[in-house]
């Protein structure tokens, strides 16, 4: 295990700051080498602060349709904000965890479940294995209305171990940094 999170970090080193497709191509496929049934996601209690990677119990997460009417989802969120930013920044960037139910195409379900999308993560064969991160609904958080929601109505369930922490700044970099494609870099260079 040891030797595949140095493997982790030397892509995420790799990866910034931006990834070419070759890179791209090789974190796939060392994601793809591990084992999702032997893993563990997690630390065996969160860490005492909030920070990168934890996942609160339930947050209302606020989301507008394509009619601009707004919908309140509670579920689980993952902590996306850099952990130094939770501590001083006024607001912080949460993940909602979708369940799978919600997924009707059953390759899609599939897709998601081996970690194959980049907006999205799944922590497969674990203690949330019906839910992914879909990075796509991320909301911006009031900071001490969190603190305050930790301390009466919900708390951090879960703080990612080293291995699902690599796994999630290689997904976040993956989703936000990857180089446009050829043609609209090429509208770019234009003056």
């Amino acid at each position: 295990m040891t030797i595949m999170i140095k493997e982790l970090i030397q892509f995420t080193t790799e990866l910034f700051p931006a990834i070419s497709p070759y890179t791209k191509e090789n974190v796939n496929k060392a994601i793809a080498q591990f084992d999702y049934k032997s893993l563990e996601w997690f630390m065996p209690s969160p860490i005492e602060y909030l920070s990168q990677g934890d996942i609160i119990k339930e947050l209302p997460f606020t989301l507008f349709n394509e009619k601009g009417d707004k919908d309140i989802l509670f579920t689980k969120g993952i902590v996306l904000s850099n952990t130094c930013d939770v501590s001083r920044d006024d607001y912080i960037i949460i993940a909602p965890l979708i369940q799978y139910e919600n997924i009707i195409n059953e390759e899609a379900k599939k897709t998601v479940r081996a970690n194959k999308y980049y907006d999205k993560m799944c922590f497969t064969n674990s203690q949330l294995d019906d839910y992914f991160v879909d990075f796509t609904r991320a909301t911006t958080f009031n900071r001490k209305l969190v603190l305050k929601l930790l301390e009466n109505k919900t708390n951090v369930e879960y703080s990612l171990n080293q291995y699902g922490y690599y796994l999630l700044l290689i997904k976040l970099t993956i989703y936000f940094m990857r180089p446009e494609d050829y043609d609209t870099n090429k509208i770019r260079a234009q003056e």
